[in-house]
């Protein structure tokens, strides 16, 4: 994703403090001071200040011997939508980004990223206030790059 991209390379934003989460088979940095709680398996980090959020979910391929990429194919047909093809984990991924207006004509960001190894598939929704995309998407960006599959490596 370029966003992803310039944000690393260019250090468009300070880098928030994280804590390693493991939701088997896969591991995030999250951001330290944000709220976890978990229902019915979607696990969910909540900001401070209320003006973002994150859901995480993980799941496993139901077809043997699929490729990650036709995995990710699959996910992002179902979803609809127009997705960015990204590697996350080193496995292939896609990111989706929707803007939503309110009765209130007030404007909400949602970000979907999907991926899959062949083995593991796992989804971010990420949300906030569109007005604070400038501090909270980097944010989310940097938690969906800290992805990793903790599948063979023995963690």
């Amino acid at each position: 994703m370029i966003t992803l991209a310039l944000t690393a390379l260019l250090g468009a934003a300070p880098a928030t403090a994280t804590t390693p989460f493991k939701i088997p088979p896969i591991r995030l940095a999250v951001p330290s001071d944000w709220t976890h709680t978990e229902k019915e398996g979607t696990h969910r980090f909540s900001a401070p200040s209320g003006e973002a959020w994150l859901e995480v979910d993980v799941g496993q391929v139901q077809a043997r011997g699929m490729s990650a990429e036709t995995c990710v194919q699959k996910i992002t047909a179902g979803i609809g939508g127009r997705f960015e093809r990204l590697l996350l984990g080193g496995q292939p991924a896609a990111h989706a980004a929707v803007v939503d207006v309110d009765k209130k004509r007030r404007q909400f960001a949602s970000d979907t990223w999907v991926g899959c190894n062949g083995r593991t598939t796992w989804s971010i929704s990420a949300h906030h206030v569109k007005a604070k995309a400038a501090a909270l998407l980097p944010v989310l960006e940097q938690v969906a790059a800290s992805l990793e599959y903790l599948e063979g490596k023995g963690k």
